[in-house]
Formats: C-alpha cells, sequence, structure tokens
C-alpha cells in the first residue's frame, strides 16, 4: 500500500478549509464530505498492493506498510475533523453521522483491514484493531 501522495493532503484540506461552522449547511458539509471521502476512497484502493497482503512482509516491508496505513487513516481522520470535531460550543446543528458516511467510513476500515493483517503478522502484533468513532473518525491500534 502506498501512501497519500501530498498532492491527495493539499486538495482534502483545500475543501474542507471552508467548512466554518454557520457558514455552511450540516447538509451540504455532509454532501462535500461524503464526494471527498469517495475520492479518497478510490485512490486508497488503488494504492493497495494485492500480493502484500497476501505474502509474508519483511519487517521493514511491514513498517513501511504500516506507516501508509497510518498515513490513509490519519488523513481520513483530518477530513472527518474538519466536519465533525467538536469546538465549543458545538458548531453543528445535527447530531452524530449522516448514514452514508459512516457506510463509506466502514468500507475504508474494511480496505485498510487488509492491508494492515499483513503488517501485524510480520511484527508479531498479537492483535490489531481498527476503529470508527465518532467525532474524529479512523483510529488504528497494535497490541504486542
Amino acid at each position: 500500500m502506498d501512501a497519500p501522495n501530498d498532492e491527495m493532503r493539499y486538495r482534502a484540506a483545500e475543501v474542507s478549509v471552508n467548512w466554518r461552522p454557520g457558514d455552511y449547511p450540516d447538509a451540504q458539509v455532509e454532501q462535500e464530505l461524503d464526494e471527498v471521502l469517495g475520492q479518497l476512497e478510490d485512490e486508497m484502493s488503488q494504492s493497495i498492493d494485492i500480493g502484500a497482503r497476501v505474502e509474508t512482509l519483511t519487517e521493514e516491508e511491514a513498517e513501511d506498510q504500516l506507516a501508509a496505513v497510518d498515513a490513509w487513516a490519519g488523513l481520513i481522520s483530518s477530513v472527518i475533523g474538519r466536519a465533525y470535531a467538536p469546538a465549543s460550543p458545538w458548531p453543528r446543528r445535527s447530531a452524530g453521522w449522516d448514514k452514508r458516511i459512516v457506510k463509506r467510513l466502514r468500507r475504508m476500515a474494511t480496505k485498510l483491514r487488509a492491508a494492515l493483517a499483513p503488517v501485524s503478522s510480520a511484527l508479531g502484533a498479537v492483535h490489531f484493531s481498527i476503529s470508527v468513532g465518532f467525532p474524529w473518525g479512523i483510529a488504528i491500534g497494535l497490541s504486542f
């Protein structure tokens, strides 16, 4: 799996920087968020090395793939955070996540799981986890 490149990171930030509470209706933010996540999901899918999912990784390859998985989780979470992260007072008029956003995040987490499984084995982790949590997005964990 390749990490997201700088162009993707800047593009995602450019779209989401305009989502200021009160200036943008929640439905419009969620529509644009879904579109950005869709683009990221497509690009993430293209970056996944099918061979790396089924072959044994060396420790160096595993560390590299873990960094890529963490980079994707960070990018996804950054965009989610710009749309849903709390502030005082809470900036949104609607509560919780839109269903389509949650469904997309679950699909993306499943793709990350496929890339993380061989990493976990190669690094000797006892357990790995990928969680989708409101309002921050996706978190990756390895237990040793």
